[in-house]
């Protein structure tokens, strides 16, 4: 059974949606924890740090603390999941985006 907030990806959208709206205000300084990104996705919080961690490794960025993510490494981060995943972030970011037009 789900519930209205999640899809079958396991994303929680409303967190989601949350998060995207915050960076979409400022990325630059946008911040995320492991413990939100692990809400966001509803994957456990080792294994968003496992793939925080080869993420970092395929882009050449040091390893650093892994617990807290800046700027645009949510959106990579999540781009790097599979198709539901994926399709649920551009479909929220296409939906604020088009919001921040009217």
């Amino acid at each position: 059974m789900t519930t209205p907030n999640k899809k079958s990806s396991g994303v929680n959208l409303l967190a989601l949606r949350e998060h995207l709206t915050a960076w979409l205000a400022d990325p630059t300084d946008y911040q995320v924890s492991i413990e939100e990104i692990a809400t966001i996705t509803g994957k456990h919080k080792r294994h968003v740090k496992r793939d925080v961690k080869a993420m970092r490794a395929r882009r050449g960025q040091p390893e650093g603390t892994a617990e807290i993510l800046t700027g645009n490494d949510l959106l990579m981060l999540l781009a790097g999941y599979n198709t539901a995943i994926s399709f649920d972030v551009v479909e929220t970011l296409a939906d604020l985006y088009s919001n921040q037009k009217d």
